[in-house]
């Protein structure tokens, strides 16, 4: 197992965080590494999300929604090949500090045969990534 997990406060309330995260028709134009998703977001439902690292690389897979409760969290997973070779499930969980603040705690559990050697090779890269999009985030609720 290996697991990529940052956290973020933001000077919005979770209601806030949570509609710039549930409109996923507009994440190309705040979000630098999560560029588009197509779907939204629906426990059992299978969405498509594209990626850009702040690499270069470019990733799109399709994950299934597990988790969605409003205003709350959202979690995905999905898998290469099998559930037992390699799984990641990514979450988004909002916590409300106070009647200002939220904190965001963004990550992902990689799980399977190949997560040790993922988090080795990608695990510095994914953790700049989903900071640089929770700081996109930060900036896009408190712009709006």
């Amino acid at each position: 197992m290996f697991e990529v997990k940052t956290n973020i406060e933001i000077k919005a309330s979770p209601e806030a965080i949570w509609n710039c995260l549930a409109d996923t028709e507009n994440y190309a134009k705040w979000n630098n590494f999560i560029t588009g998703i197509d779907g939204e977001f629906c426990e059992g439902k299978q969405i498509i999300i594209k990626l850009s690292f702040p690499d270069n690389s470019k990733f799109t897979f399709k994950p299934v929604c597990i988790k969605v409760a409003k205003n709350q969290e959202i979690r995905w997973a999905g898998k290469w090949l099998f559930n037992w070779l390699f799984r990641g499930e990514h979450y988004f969980i909002l916590t409300k500090i106070d009647e200002e603040t939220t904190n965001l705690l963004h990550g992902e559990v990689f799980t399977g045969l190949m997560s040790n050697y993922f988090g080795k090779k990608h695990g510095g890269i994914t953790y700049e990534a989903f900071n640089i999009m929770n700081k996109n985030l930060d900036l896009r609720v408190t712009s709006i």
